[in-house]
């Protein structure tokens, strides 16, 4: 169980996420383990940001109410992801991105201002967001341009445009490590989420702890493992112990409890080495 404390003064980020069934169109989710680049943090799924940061934990119940009444008669649209794209961060480096294609061409826009608007006028925001609002989704982060114009070129070529309809956003924060679901905000009350909030009490119920991990073994490689029961993140960490002998621990999260159960039911070997699993408690 996750005390509450851990997320005192944490901000709320307003995003949408893509369904995840689609995930595994073209293979985004692993997309980035077959890129000599780097992958932006905290990200658990494809998403397009809305706002951020948003009002502080305390208030998420508050806002979430807010917002369901603000956008309970915003029309249902349309997503379609074919099309590459980057800019050039100042200092330096680029994202490349997929462009999204909207349809009604201002549903994006206008779903943007609304929820600015009612966040600045319930004071959950200071002052409306002055910068120009860029959708995209993010899928890598490149230091250099001949990188990145390689890249860019090969994913576009082998790209199969992906589609889905956006009927809700998502009201998310960091817990832990991670970045999750907090609150969903429906469109209507007649449409069905595509991914549900992770109360406190529940949180670590989609994850495992891994003792003795062998040494040398890489967060690509303990994802890879679990592959098959599609974990979304690992971490590896080796640490050497009183007797100057180094150990390895793992932990891995699982898109649900059921994935999770297979985990904890199942051997799972890393260079022959069976590792040793328990639940997250």
């Amino acid at each position: 169980m996750v005390d509450k404390s851990m997320t005192t003064g944490v901000k709320g980020l307003t995003k949408i996420l893509m369904p995840s069934q689609h995930w595994k169109t073209n293979n985004i989710h692993q997309l980035r383990f077959d890129l000599t680049v780097g992958w932006p943090p905290k990200l658990e799924a494809p998403h397009i940001t809305l706002l951020d940061p948003i009002a502080a934990d305390d208030r998420f119940e508050d806002m979430r109410k807010h917002l369901c009444e603000a956008l309970k008669d915003f029309p249902v649209f349309t997503v379609k992801l074919s099309k590459f794209d980057f800019f050039r961060h100042r200092r330096r480096g680029y994202t490349l991105y997929l462009v999204p294609e909207v349809n009604p061409q201002n549903a994006l826009r206008e779903l943007q201002s609304a929820i600015s608007t009612a966040c600045t006028n319930l004071h959950f925001l200071e002052n409306k967001i002055s910068r120009g609002f860029n959708p995209h989704v993010s899928i890598a982060k490149i230091a250099d341009e001949k990188t990145l114009h390689n890249t860019m070129e090969k994913l576009q070529k082998n790209w199969k445009p992906i589609e889905f309809q956006v009927q809700e956003i998502y009201i998310m924060s960091k817990l832990l490590h991670d970045t999750v679901v907090r609150h969903v905000v429906p469109f209507s009350a007649n449409t069905t989420p595509n991914f549900s909030p992770i109360p406190f009490s529940q949180y670590g119920q989609h994850s495992i702890n891994i003792n003795h991990v062998p040494l040398g073994t890489t967060k690509k490689q303990l994802l890879n493992t679990f592959q098959q029961l599609d974990a979304l993140k690992a971490r590896v960490t080796f640490k050497t112990t009183g007797s100057q002998k180094q150990k390895g621990w793992g932990h891995v999260i699982f898109p649900s409890k059921e994935k999770r159960d297979q985990a904890l039911h199942h051997d799972f070997y890393i260079d022959e080495n069976l590792l040793e699993i328990f639940p997250c408690d």
